[in-house]
């Protein structure tokens, strides 16, 4: 799902549309109107939902269609966002590539112009992607050659890249999966950050000596706190809170606020982090600032099943 303070925007998972919903002055939601999602390649129509992303104005609405052309290649779709009435306005898409796939929503940097993912296929395909966004909210896929980290730790070859998130400035968090293509290795993940240049190139001084090393075997989810000096970590093994220090390395802040298995994490305005755990049915809520953090009253709450989860803090449309 994605918010602009205005709107909810969910794919549907039955029926090829994007919905629509106008977020009511008590939180409440109202149906507005639906969007035919196939538009890459309308005579193949295989496509199926992935996820939704805005950009920073929340005037333009991204979406990733698994299959989105030739039945094969996953694709994001640009839409910019009637404010009347929330229907969608299709602009064109951007490819990834044929090995690493799409996957992920993408992440833009503060100034709105480039967005940025890394994608890794089981250690034999990975690939940082960057797209520029063009003056009608329209994505363009950039040429990237992006420096891996050095200094892979002892039984890794190298590191596969994975999921981004960005500061609220011009860096981007990685998660660093230490690879060795093609069984791969047991190590646990680490997370690198680099700097994105005015002309969209990423750099980074980011190493295996340098890198925190999570406490989870896999990442599920990664979110920026809107200060850009928390970074929360989520997955298989738990929850995480590091400190991001903008283009100097990350560094580690809690331990794990919890060994459930976490899916999906978002901040709000006020310091607080909402996470979901499908396979333990809770909600969990934090208030986390750079120098404390507690677990709300009443946390974890009990949800059957959660499978999504989005925050919208105070209307900035």
């Amino acid at each position: 799902m994605a918010v602009n303070g205005k709107y909810l925007f969910a794919p549907n998972k039955t029926t090829p549309y994007i919905e629509s919903y106008l977020i009511e002055s008590n939180g409440a939601l109202k149906y507005a109107t639906q969007t035919d999602y196939i538009k890459a390649d309308p005579a193949d129509d295989c496509g199926t939902a992935g996820p939704v992303f805005l950009d920073h104005t929340g005037a333009s609405l991204y979406f990733l269609e698994f299959d989105g052309t030739n039945c094969a290649n996953n694709v994001y779709e640009s839409f910019s966002i009637n404010k009347s009435t929330g229907g969608l306005n299709y602009l064109g898409y951007a490819l990834g590539d044929a090995f690493p796939q799409l996957s992920y929503a993408a992440t833009f940097i503060g100034n709105d112009q480039y967005a940025y993912i890394a994608e890794d296929e089981n250690d034999m395909y990975t690939e940082t992607f960057g797209y520029k966004r063009n003056s009608n909210g329209s994505l363009t896929k950039l040429t990237l050659k992006t420096p891996s980290p050095s200094s892979p730790p002892a039984g890794a070859t190298g590191f596969c890249p994975y999921l981004a998130i960005a500061d609220p400035t011009n860096h981007v968090a990685f998660v660093e999966k230490p690879c060795s293509p093609p069984g791969g290795t047991t190590l646990r993940p680490e997370l690198a950050v680099y700097t994105a240049g005015t002309n969209g190139t990423l750099t980074t001084t980011s190493s295996g000596k340098n890198m925190p090393t999570t406490s989870l075997t896999y990442v599920n989810a990664l979110r920026m706190a809107p200060s850009g000096k928390l970074l929360a970590v989520g997955g298989i093994g738990g929850l995480q809170i590091f400190h991001f220090n903008g283009a100097s390395p990350i560094t580690k802040y809690t331990g794990l606020l919890t060994t459930s298995t976490i899916d999906k994490v978002y901040w709000d305005n006020s310091n607080h982090l909402y996470a979901i755990s499908g396979s333990a049915g809770k909600l969990y809520v934090f208030t986390i600032t750079p120098t404390s953090y507690s677990q709300a009253s009443g946390s974890p709450y009990s949800v059957s099943t959660p499978v999504g989860l989005i925050v919208q803090p105070p209307p900035w449309y």
